[in-house]
């Protein structure tokens, strides 16, 4: 599969917005506008969407999500650690979410479908159900640990208690609209309410989540500056690293080694976490008060890159593996 075919309308997307703010066309104003449509509408529903539409009981097999999961869960708690060495606790929620979340939605079903078919699409598309919910939880628990709302929040305020606070992190993060999508989606995906027959609804979800990416894309193009890429250099090129070779490395470890998967298995379980990091980090990032033009630069250029690397993966895996 031609990866150039998925990465390339992603860079579209992004030039489109950093033209439209260059001519000024999209000012400060209409970007936090863009990102918090975004962040409370779209994004959500997509998520919700992608997670009721699935039937996780005809294609679930235990041992590939565990894996996911388990793979997701290692690289959240290294880079979490990793992430204290940072002294701007805005680039640390960024650097850290930027590290694990992984576009395994957009580019991985149709990277894998080109690779392995439809049978493993299948398989991804029930890993991405369970992950999805996982990394906006660990997302969101992670930019409320390092400072929720942005810097000033950082110092807390001497009239309130330790409870005070942590009862405020604990509500900002149950009323999450990534969170109540997720929690909500899975509930009734259980218990499998036919949601998505209801044609009318069905309709509004698909459209309202087919705004998110190309919203979120053209956001992070109002973003992106030469002078905030050479600022945040190393960081970006460390959670490049973490995201495109590190993530990958882990997963192949444990696939062989503790799952013992071959063929088909071994092959998607690796590809599914070494897509670049996920578009909907940046959302978060500008919402949550964490560094989005970290943010936006990671996922500019781990997309960039993830041309080489997955196709790298893909070769080493069929050469000696598959």
């Amino acid at each position: 599969m031609d990866i150039l075919a998925i990465t390339i309308p992603i860079f579209m997307f992004v030039a489109m917005g950093y033209l439209l703010k260059q001519k000024k066309i999209i000012r400060a104003e209409t970007r936090i506008f863009l990102s918090r449509l975004v962040y409370y509408f779209a994004f959500p529903l997509l998520v919700f969407r992608s997670i009721v539409s699935f039937d996780f009981a005809s294609t679930f097999r235990l041992n590939l999500v565990a894996h996911n999961v388990i793979v997701t869960c290692i690289v959240f708690i290294i880079t979490f650690a990793a992430a204290f060495l940072i002294r701007d606790i805005r680039k640390r929620g960024a650097f850290h979410m930027s590290c694990f979340r992984t576009n395994q939605g957009y580019m991985g079903l149709p990277v894998v479908y080109g690779f392995y078919g439809d049978a493993a699409m299948s398989r991804a598309a029930v890993i991405n159900g369970f992950d999805s919910p996982l990394v906006i939880i660990l997302s969101v628990l992670a930019l409320e640990l390092f400072g929720g709302k942005g810097q000033a929040n950082v110092v807390v305020s001497s009239s309130k208690s330790p409870a005070g606070n942590i009862g405020e992190k604990l509500k900002a993060f149950i009323t999450n609209p990534f969170i109540l999508a997720s929690m909500l989606g899975l509930a009734l995906s259980y218990f499998k309410v036919p949601v998505l027959q209801i044609k009318i609804l069905d309709e509004f979800l698909s459209v309202a989540g087919g705004m998110a990416l190309p919203l979120a894309l053209i956001s992070i193009g109002c973003s992106i500056e030469a002078v905030h890429l050479k600022k945040n250099l190393k960081l970006v090129l460390q959670a490049t690293f973490v995201k495109l070779l590190a993530m990958p490395s882990i997963a192949f470890i444990f696939a062989w080694f503790v799952f013992n998967f071959r063929g088909v298995d071994l092959g998607m379980s690796v590809i599914l976490t070494s897509m670049p990091s996920s578009v909907s980090s940046y959302v978060m990032a500008f919402e949550m008060g964490a560094d989005e033009e970290l943010s936006a630069a990671i996922i500019g250029i781990t997309t960039l890159v993830s041309v080489v690397t997955i196709s790298m993966i893909q070769y080493l895996l069929k050469l000696h593996f598959i």
